[in-house]
């Protein structure tokens, strides 16, 4: 868990740090995985500027802190 919050917290400005959820965490993770197989799939980039906000919301849906 501490490597975990340890990342989490390194990836974002102090200003903006919130609450640490180990399960909101674990979620995001398992979203990027997937969205990352979707693409893949479909031959779609991920990473395209077009794509940022969809990219971000799937990867926050079904997280409570963020």
């Amino acid at each position: 868990i501490n490597i975990a919050k340890a990342i989490h917290w390194l990836s974002i400005p102090k200003k903006e740090r919130g609450s640490f959820s180990m399960s909101d965490i674990k979620t995001m993770n398992h979203n990027i995985l997937m969205l990352e197989r979707f693409f893949d799939v479909f031959g779609i980039y991920l990473y395209s500027t077009k794509n940022q906000n969809y990219v971000k919301e799937l990867i926050l849906y079904g997280t409570k802190a963020a």
